[in-house]
């Protein structure tokens, strides 16, 4: 399955903590499905949020940020 990813493989994608990726799928910044105990980050979505965030500092509030 090459369009979803675990956390792991997401967190080492976005240079963050799995923690970091836990907390995205809860605010809704990543597309992930749950199957079982393990979520399922979609690749599409991953590289989308990548693309926001390029550039700007990890203290930056309007980082992550999806315009509404």
């Amino acid at each position: 399955m090459e369009d979803v990813m675990t956390t792991k493989e997401a967190a080492k994608l976005l240079g963050i903590a799995q923690e970091s990726v836990s907390r995205l799928i809860k605010r809704g910044e990543l597309k992930a499905t749950k199957f079982g105990y393990a979520w399922m980050i979609d690749r599409n979505s991953a590289e989308e949020y990548l693309k926001r965030i390029e550039g700007k500092s990890k203290y930056d509030p309007t980082r992550g940020k999806t315009k509404k």
